[in-house]
């Protein structure tokens, strides 16, 4: 049976993993930026359309933000940095739109309506340059969580003292021990579910 430390120290180990995912402080600003474009838009008096489309990408960027948490690293800081100064760009040039005034921007329009169309590239850049960051750190953060049960299924194996070795001849005589586990990692798989089954899953030994 897996002595208690180990089974402490494993279990520190998987929240350790699962603590990490948590929305990181960078995130703050750039949700909240987003969130005085939208705003902003409201006071746009022209190219109603044009505003309202940039809007909608706004909000659908606003709930990727919010709903994608990441690890807090250098490359996501990075990444958010990047969102920051291209969504800074963005309520800049729509601020002054607003600024206008009713009278203005009906001499303004088409001047108002390239601002808008250049702020929708920079806010689908801000979407695939999240995405891109939400789909590396979700790749890396899948890497530590196998690792972790990786190590759980080795060091499981190697505090038990069940490790009789199941052979061809055990199994066609019917002499296959009820607490049998394979001797080598190699025959436990965890993608083997008939497996898993068949010789009791790691997890049952853990707790006997």
């Amino acid at each position: 049976m897996p002595d208690s430390q180990m089974i402490r120290s494993l279990a520190k180990s998987t929240a350790d993993v699962v603590a990490a995912v948590v929305p990181v402080p960078g995130l703050s600003p750039a949700v909240a930026m987003v969130s005085s474009i939208i705003e902003l838009m409201d006071n746009v008096t022209t190219n109603k359309h044009e505003a309202r489309q940039l809007k909608d990408q706004c909000r659908s960027l606003l709930a990727v933000l919010s709903s994608r948490p990441v690890v807090e690293n250098a490359h996501v800081n990075h990444g958010l940095k990047m969102i920051y100064k291209t969504l800074t760009e963005v309520r800049n040039q729509m601020q002054e739109c607003a600024d206008l005034g009713k009278i203005k921007s009906l001499f303004c329009q088409d001047s108002i309506k390239q601002n808008i169309q250049d702020c929708k590239g920079k806010i689908d850049f801000c979407l695939k340059k999240w995405q891109l960051v939400f789909t590396l750190e979700t790749h890396h953060l899948n890497q530590e969580v196998i690792t972790c049960l990786h190590d759980l299924q080795v060091r499981v194996l190697q505090n038990s003292n069940q490790t009789t070795i199941i052979t061809n001849h055990d199994i066609s005589n019917g002499t296959i021990p009820v607490r049998s586990v394979p001797a080598s990692i190699g025959q436990l798989n965890f993608r083997d579910t008939r497996a898993v089954s068949k010789h009791r899953s790691w997890m049952e030994l853990a707790r006997q």
